[in-house]
């Protein structure tokens, strides 16, 4: 009875066992790599580092034997060091001996380059160290494939691995979707926006300046004053309107039906006059008074705009447009 008994026991503590031991599959728990896994908890990725915080663009900085580099607001890796990356510059230190085995990559046989060559992509340099290449600078004329170095100056970047795979010769500019490119490193690449400013120049390639596109009609006024008339007038050369070069000044002449000049002068300087009613008025029968017209020329190279104005002397009022 005795032994019934204690087999009895030692299958109810078994039982227990086996259905209070298992752990729950959505809890957390630590992985055998050291990684914590489950609802709420942190993976291999979990959580960021200093290497992705926020920084000023091409500040460099020393971690353990690795020099980085802020570009666009992120670090980048530059070079492993092979001696240890120094704090002071944050370089890396020199070697008394050869870097020939180089940290990163592995041996020499899974290397992809060999250390202290320089190669190009795009409009981008980099170099080798450790057997791997690294981001070096982003080249403002284009990268010379020769070098794989950064041109230093507008003058001859190389095509992008030669003349047949180029799409465009280095110096050349084109228009495309409203935006001015340039020819860099035998390829494509936006320059400048041309939108507000008159668009893309189809000749040049680049966007138009405001001495290439047609002034817009300038902002004309008029007041009387007895038996004269003062006009004023100015112009815009923003949202696309181009800088008038000459402005001219002409009456509405009631006998002839036209319009005569009556001064034309530079527009930069000339924007108000005087007229005398007696000189350039005549009496209308339609508005039942004296009446003077008179109005603004503005024009340069690409095209003109005007703008007139309809003076009644006796109402002493200018209607202008």
């Amino acid at each position: 009875m005795k032994k019934f008994l204690f087999s009895f026991a030692v299958l109810v503590a078994m039982i227990f066992v086996v259905s209070c031991g298992g752990s729950d599959s959505n809890s957390g728990g630590y992985s055998g790599d050291g990684s914590y896994s489950g609802d709420g908890g942190y993976g291999n990725g979990g959580g960021s580092s200093d290497y992705n915080n926020v920084c000023e663009h091409g500040t460099p900085k020393c971690e353990e034997s690795i020099q980085y580099k802020c570009v666009n607001n992120s670090w980048e890796i530059r070079e492993y060091c092979d001696c240890g990356c120094s704090p002071y510059g944050y370089v890396c230190k020199s070697c008394d001996s050869s870097s020939g085995g180089g940290s990163g990559s592995g041996s020499g046989s899974s290397s992809e380059c060999s250390y202290g060559d320089y190669k190009c992509d795009g409009d981008s340099s980099y170099r080798c160290s450790g057997g791997s290449w690294f981001y070096d600078d982003s080249c403002d004329y284009g990268c010379n494939y020769s070098t794989g170095k950064c041109n230093s100056s507008s003058g001859g970047g190389s095509g992008s691995g030669g003349g047949s795979s180029s799409e465009c010769d280095y110096g050349e500019y084109r228009c495309s979707y409203g935006y001015s490119q340039r020819c860099s490193s035998g390829k494509w690449v936006d320059d400048k926006a041309c939108q507000g400013v008159g668009g893309c120049n189809d000749e040049t390639g680049k966007c138009r300046t405001a001495d290439e596109i047609k002034p817009c009609p300038p902002k004309l006024s008029g007041s009387v004053s007895g038996s004269s008339v003062k006009l004023s007038w100015s112009y815009s050369t923003s949202s696309g309107c181009g800088t008038p070069t000459t402005t001219t000044l002409k009456y509405y002449n009631d006998l002839t039906e036209s319009w005569i000049e009556i001064k034309s002068s530079s527009a930069s300087s000339f924007k108000s006059y005087s007229l005398s009613v007696s000189d350039y008025g005549y009496p209308s029968s339609s508005a039942g008074q004296w009446l003077l017209q008179a109005g603004i020329l503005v024009e340069n190279e690409v095209g003109s705009a005007s703008a007139s104005c309809y003076c009644f002397i006796d109402s002493e009022r200018c209607s202008c447009s």
